[in-house]
């Protein structure tokens, strides 16, 4: 095992040859040594070299698809996408959302060569909705250092990667957007680093799929609009208007910048967005 200054040295070299192997690296054994700098707190280590090596050899299949599949259950286990779930402010969030966002080009890869079983891309998406919903640390950019932890971003990019699956019933196209709503009234914090385009950019590829119909539809949209404006403890209440008058907004602007997305739809989101309560 490298220490992580070696282990950084490594991966710079390799990244500057394209992210390309080298003759006497195992891609399997070598992608195992680097997961566990998936939560260094060091930025660039962890996002441009460790997660950027991942990605490329994910979607290029410098990895077999038996590799890919045995790291995406690795990736959904409690060391990784929960390791200290339930904290905020701590380190342990670099793994949790850097695990959650290496699903993307796992799902992605799928879409383009299946290699997933129907159960791994069930777990996936329990696990990713499970995550979204159990995550409190809620930053986006952390520090010059530690870079991004942006976790609820991450989340959303997997489920918007599985809507396009055709193996994912309307069922567990109805719990992706249940996620994606009690996410939106999050009372915490205001989103500030575009979770929330990023969370409507996930519901529109899901509101794409024939499977749903318009009472599902509109029962979801009734989720994203808050009771009262000011009901509530301050400034918990603000957060939660202000999280999901965003999120409609952003539902309200994609929905319009998309061909292949029903007129139904496009009609009762504008509707949600006009419902939102002014006091």
């Amino acid at each position: 095992m490298h220490a992580e200054s070696d282990m950084r040295d490594i991966l710079k070299s390799l990244a500057e040859n394209d992210y390309a192997p080298p003759d006497d690296v195992a891609p399997v054994a070598f992608a195992l040594e680097i997961l566990p700098h998936l939560g260094s707190p060091n930025g660039e280590l962890r996002e441009r070299y460790v997660y950027g090596t991942l990605h490329r050899w994910i979607v290029r299949r410098t990895l077999d698809a038996v590799a890919i599949a045995d790291l995406s259950r690795m990736l959904t286990d409690p060391e990784h996408l929960f390791l200290g779930i339930g904290e905020s402010g701590r380190d342990s969030v670099h793994m949790r959302a850097f695990s959650v966002l290496l699903l993307a080009p796992i799902v992605h890869a799928h879409r383009q060569e299946p290699f997933l079983s129907v159960s791994d891309l069930g777990s996936i998406l329990a696990k990713t909705v499970e995550y979204l919903d159990r995550e409190e640390d809620l930053r986006g950019y952390v520090s010059s250092e530690a870079w991004w932890a942006h976790g609820v971003a991450h989340a959303a990019d997997v489920l918007g990667q599985l809507a396009g699956c055709e193996e994912v019933s309307a069922d567990g196209l109805t719990s992706m957007l249940d996620a994606i709503a009690r996410k939106a009234l999050t009372e915490s914090d205001v989103f500030v680093f575009e979770e929330d385009a990023r969370m409507a950019a996930a519901a529109i590829e899901i509101l794409k799929r024939s499977e749903l119909d318009r009472k599902r539809i509109v029962d979801w949209l009734s989720q994203l609009v808050p009771d009262a404006r000011w009901t509530g403890d301050l400034p918990r209440v603000h957060h939660r208007f202000l999280n999901a008058r965003n999120v409609l907004r952003c539902l309200y602007f994609q929905s319009r910048a998309t061909d292949d997305l029903p007129r139904f739809v496009t009609d009762e989101i504008e509707s949600a967005l006009a419902s939102l309560p002014e006091r």
